[in-house]
């Protein structure tokens, strides 16, 4: 065992802006559910300030201006 149950992993995918507050999403992420891992809702955690945006996955899009591919920072906790 690597991780132990409930322990989290933060992890970091491309998110592509195709227009202003437009991303184009990792599509594997949605399947993390197959392996024993759920996503953590960042939603509703005052952790991050400026150019950040939450995705409806409830996962943080991080960008500076002008930034054409930015990150999405997502938490996975294993069940």
């Amino acid at each position: 065992m690597i991780l132990r149950n409930r322990g989290k992993i933060v992890f970091t995918v491309p998110a592509y802006q195709i227009k202003p507050d437009k991303y184009v999403l990792a599509p594997f992420i949605d399947n993390i559910g197959k392996i024993g891992y759920s996503i953590v809702s960042l939603a509703d955690k005052k952790l991050f300030a400026g150019s950040t945006r939450i995705t409806e996955r409830s996962t943080i899009i991080y960008s500076r201006p002008d930034q054409i591919v930015a990150r999405e920072i997502i938490v996975f906790e294993k069940r």
